[in-house]
């Protein structure tokens, strides 16, 4: 069974496309900007960026009946792989016990002149 995952708890995306989708017991999130989800704005610097991604990427997860514990894998774009040092330390907040595996891929361009999108893939609470 596949489920569109929404909440208002995470900027919709600009394009037609879920903030996520769940497959049976697997959450797939679309990648998540570093915006505000209350007025949409991107928020400005790598450090609110990432903090702001993370929060909107753990919105949706949780959405889809998962919790950061649940995520097995990150993917992290970026405009500038000298950025990564300080997502390090904002993911590090985020998943103080036991980081899932993660890729962080340089990238030339982002939506809306980002700096970085994180997504993710997650179980399910139930499934754990």
């Amino acid at each position: 069974m596949i489920t569109e995952i929404k909440t208002v708890k995470a900027c919709r995306p600009d394009s037609p496309i879920a903030q996520g989708t769940k497959a049976n017991s697997f959450i797939f999130t679309t990648g998540q900007l570093g915006r505000d989800p209350e007025t949409g704005r991107l928020m400005s610097g790598i450090e609110q960026q990432s903090e702001y991604a993370l929060r909107n990427l753990k919105a949706v997860v949780e959405a889809g009946g998962g919790s950061l514990d649940s995520v097995v894998k990150i993917t992290a774009y970026v405009t500038d792989l000298n950025h990564v040092p300080v997502f390090n330390e904002i993911f590090k907040k985020y998943f103080p016990n036991r980081p899932p595996a993660r890729s962080c891929v340089q990238v030339s361009a982002l939506a809306r002149g980002a700096l970085i999108v994180v997504e993710a893939v997650a179980m399910t609470e139930q499934t754990q």
